[in-house]
């Protein structure tokens, strides 16, 4: 749809035009059902893995084959590419996005309107409105 910021837009002109944001998930992705919060309007695409405790905002795409482990929290209208993996109790802002097969290591925060590029390696905190990659990303 044209990224992250144009998904935003439509999905507030459907809002406030009556439109019902529905949560779309792919009959073969796995999600835990111990305190696992999906919010509003997020898809969740074929052989996706979402452990316990995870919480994820509105209007979230979570890509084929991404796993996002426990205790994880994403924000609003984020992105997270196919095969990308978020482990243990990392926190990730609104508006961001996490291209293909990045991971991000454990207890790392990343902040809002953030860019994660493919491949790219989080191994510490990121400030919003960031863009990084590489290994480790910089």
């Amino acid at each position: 749809m044209g990224g992250i910021a144009i998904k935003q837009k439509l999905w507030e002109l459907a809002v406030n035009n009556g439109g019902k944001p529905k949560l779309l998930i792919a009959h073969n992705a796995t999600i835990s059902q111990l305190d696992t919060t999906l919010g509003i309007g997020t898809t969740v695409m074929q052989f996706a893995f979402i452990s316990a405790t995870v919480t994820i905002g509105q209007g979230v795409l979570i890509n084929t084959r991404a796993n996002i482990h426990h205790d994880v929290t994403i924000g609003d209208f984020c992105e997270i590419g196919p095969s990308a993996v978020l482990l243990g109790k990392c926190v990730i802002g609104n508006n961001t996005f996490i291209g293909a097969n990045a991971t991000i290591l454990p207890c790392i925060t990343i902040g809002n309107n953030c860019v994660i590029g493919a491949g790219a390696v989080g191994t510490k905190n990121i400030n919003d409105n960031q863009l990084i990659k590489g290994n480790p990303a910089k």
